[in-house]
């Protein structure tokens, strides 16, 4: 994982909103070939440096995936086969990072499947049994094989699914607050002077607290979404208001002028990261002592928690996707009739993107061909 003092200062400072851990920088790749029985290979790699590829399994290892490569394997040998999960995290923190990158800055690891049906291909890359592997990206296929006259038509479709957010660049609340002036400054990374931060500042105050109030209000409406009742809609409100306070508390211009501080002169480039620890540690407490006061059973309190810490991690995610790029290189049988990809190589569909583009929407990837007799 990526330490904020290891970030240019132009993204440490758009790292500012609530709740981001850290960024990665990784080149994703998948090569998809369709076979005329309808039968998928998939090859999946991912380019990047170890700490990065340690955290949201950018690609799968476990079976029935086939790890590829001489890295591969050294990763596989040293960590084990996931790219994901606090065991993993923890042995490349424990220096098998080093046994992995063999004196490379970066490394590739790729992964091989095949599969009978796009039925078959898993959603996400991480390990079924892992915790909250659900909260990570999700990739669907699908494929319809039909018989027309005398030809066979494959109608292909890869969607990677949109993510809520990508942390929210401070540049974006700039709009509004800052002269055309300050906000050039904030984008090219340099210091827009003490008024400027004074007004991020209050901006981002506002924008935490609303963070704050959402994340605990989707946990409370996990209750009801899993046929429990037993929490009085009424409850909800102090609970509310306990947050809003917190983050009056945490989230004071005078805290964050100090953060912006230390992240312009790199005295202390881990400032905002504690500010989330401590901002998380309190969502965790408000939750627990909350339900607890209104006789809330505990597994019903467990259930809660577990939401809570379920959006954690996929806001942690999509902190990870925030610099990465994707590209997909598909070919399926006979003459390709229709397409959306960005550009073809021959008969290879290929379609490229940032994964700021998963802010917007899914991203769908559509290829029809026909298989004449």
């Amino acid at each position: 994982m990526t330490s904020m003092k290891q970030i240019p200062l132009a993204r440490r400072l758009a790292l500012a909103p609530l709740l981001l851990l850290a960024t990665s920088c990784l080149e994703n790749e998948e090569e998809i070939h369709v076979h005329a029985d309808g039968s998928l290979e998939i090859l999946v790699r991912s380019r990047g440096d170890v700490g990065d590829l340690a955290d949201g399994a950018p690609v799968p290892l476990h079976a029935p995936w086939i790890p590829v490569g001489e890295a591969t394997e050294r990763w596989v040998g040293s960590v084990g086969a996931a790219t994901s999960g606090a065991s993993v995290a923890a042995r490349v923190a424990a220096g098998a990072a080093h046994a992995i990158a063999a004196g490379e800055d970066e490394l590739e690891l790729a992964a091989y499947g095949h599969f009978q049906s796009a039925a078959d291909v898993p959603s996400f890359a991480a390990p079924p049994g892992e915790t909250f592997a659900s909260a990570l990206l999700r990739r669907d296929v699908r494929l319809d094989v039909r018989r027309v006259g005398n030809a066979v038509v494959y109608s292909f479709e890869r969607t990677y699914r949109a993510r809520e957010s990508d942390g929210s660049d401070i540049c974006d609340g700039a709009d509004g607050v800052l002269s055309d002036e300050q906000k050039q400054k904030l984008e090219d990374g340099s210091d827009p002077g003490p008024e400027a931060w004074a007004l991020l500042s209050a901006s981002l105050v506002e924008r935490s607290a609303a963070d704050a109030e959402r994340l605990v209000r989707d946990a409370l409406a996990s209750i009801y979404l899993e046929g429990d009742a037993s929490l009085d809609p009424a409850a909800i409100a102090p609970i509310v208001a306990r947050t809003q306070a917190a983050s009056v508390e945490l989230f004071t211009p005078e805290r964050l002028n100090q953060i912006w501080r230390a992240l312009l002169t790199q005295e202390n480039g881990d400032a905002l990261l504690e500010l989330q620890q401590e901002v998380r540690d309190v969502l965790r407490h408000i939750l627990g002592e909350g339900l607890a006061a209104q006789g809330i059973g505990a597994p019903v309190r467990h259930a809660v928690a577990e939401r809570l810490e379920w959006r954690f991690a996929a806001i942690d995610h999509d902190a990870d996707l925030a610099d990465e790029s994707f590209q997909l290189r598909l070919t399926l049988p006979g003459t390709l009739v229709d397409t959306n990809a960005h550009e073809r190589d021959g008969d290879v569909c290929v379609w490229s993107f940032e994964a700021e583009a998963l802010t917007r929407g899914d991203v769908v990837m559509r290829a029809v061909s026909v298989l004449a007799d």
